[in-house]
């Protein structure tokens, strides 16, 4: 739905404007100041911004203005009884979709509104595709840059090995610094293994999806995410000792399990707390495979839950929408949700959310089981 803000100090113009875009289908907000404006575009998000010219002891311009800066993609129009040419070409310049001269009629109203909130949707479309772009050329270099770091490292591990081996070389068993080189031996041997996960988790693949034993996966990526989480945050794990396989791409899983778990970092802040992780076979019910858009019955259920700060309804609704984001503003990309989401989706999967404000969130993770008998 077009969300529009008209902005009038005839209150008839307001009521009259709102009640025909209202009747259009559109969502609309009504302002008969310049200030009751600007506090209401600080609140809210607009499509489309109506605006009259001459507002009291203001120039409507200030608010075109003002909305440009601060609403780039929301579509102006401004409205006027006496038309002026400077106002009009300096609002071209504000980006001003259109100028109408009053009284406007009916049909023309709905269909230059119209056409802005076409056009609102267009620039965001745009930004949106821009954006993605961006970030995923970031996240090339990072990937790029995070190889190499892995690669020096574990030359560096090697070379470490290398005088290990040629120290103990040259000692008995019984030494006091053998023991010591076998404590430098271990440290250095987790070290590349920590190495290997992290390069395992950034590299992209384009390869086939493939049978993969989930209980393992999620072990070895809640190992990952642990050194990702300050020391504040534990993560207490239950999970089944089976050994139940599905068909997936093994990163992106990955990928999912540590977009989890970040944002339930986020949601703790700097309290820390408790991430329970869960891992067990259910089957699902009709009513269950429909809401979670599922085909299979028989899967594996990971959850997730956070002690964070919760959501209210409105938030769970939008949670997934991408670019949809929480936080302050340039802390967060608003794109690991909804990449968790596209993930699971392409793996014939799902995700539902439980959560209460100020008691935590819990997520949980639904992947069909392949049946070991039917693999070929």
């Amino acid at each position: 739905m077009t969300k529009v803000l008209i902005v009038d100090d005839e209150e008839n113009i307001r009521f009259s404007f709102a009640t025909i875009l209202t009747d259009a289908g559109h969502d609309v907000i009504k302002a008969g100041h310049l200030i009751d404006a600007k506090a209401i575009l600080n609140a809210n998000q607009f499509h489309v911004a109506v605006i009259d010219r001459l507002l009291e002891s203001h120039n409507g311009m200030e608010l075109v203005k003002y909305i440009n800066k601060t609403q780039p993609f929301c579509t102006t129009i401004l409205i006027s009884a006496f038309p002026n040419f400077k106002s009009a070409s300096e609002g071209f310049t504000y980006n001003l979709f259109a100028y109408l001269q009053k009284p406007v009629k009916k049909d023309h109203l709905c269909n230059i509104v119209e056409k802005a909130a076409q056009n609102s949707k267009k620039k965001l479309k745009t930004h949106n595709v821009e954006y993605q772009l961006m970030q995923a050329q970031k996240m090339a270099t990072i990937g790029t840059l995070s190889s190499a770091i892995v690669h020096d490292l574990n030359n560096l591990l090697m070379t470490i090995n290398g005088y290990v081996d040629l120290s103990g070389f040259y000692l008995s068993s019984k030494d006091p610094l053998s023991k010591s080189l076998t404590k430098i031996r271990k440290i250095s041997e987790h070290g590349e293994n920590l190495s290997n996960l992290i390069l395992s988790y950034i590299q992209q693949t384009n390869e086939k999806p493939e049978y993969v034993q989930i209980q393992f996966l999620v072990k070895k990526t809640l190992e990952f995410l642990q050194i990702l989480l300050p020391r504040k945050i534990r993560i207490r794990e239950k999970i089944n000792n089976g050994n139940d396989t599905i068909l997936a791409h093994p990163v992106q899983i990955q990928q999912v399990i540590v977009n989890l778990g970040i944002n339930a970092m986020h949601a703790m802040g700097n309290e820390g707390g408790i991430i329970e992780v869960s891992l067990e076979k259910v089957k699902l019910d009709t009513t269950s495979m429909k809401c979670l858009d599922i085909k299979t019955r028989d899967c594996i259920k990971f959850s997730m839950k956070d002690t964070g700060c919760g959501m209210d309804e409105k938030t769970l609704e939008q949670i997934f929408k991408t670019f949809y984001s929480t936080r302050e503003k340039g802390k967060g990309s608003g794109l690991g949700l909804s990449i968790t989401h596209d993930i699971l989706k392409n793996h014939g999967g799902g995700i539902k959310v439980e959560s209460l404000l100020g008691k935590g969130s819990s997520f949980h993770v639904y992947l069909p089981i392949i049946d070991k008998s039917h693999k070929n």
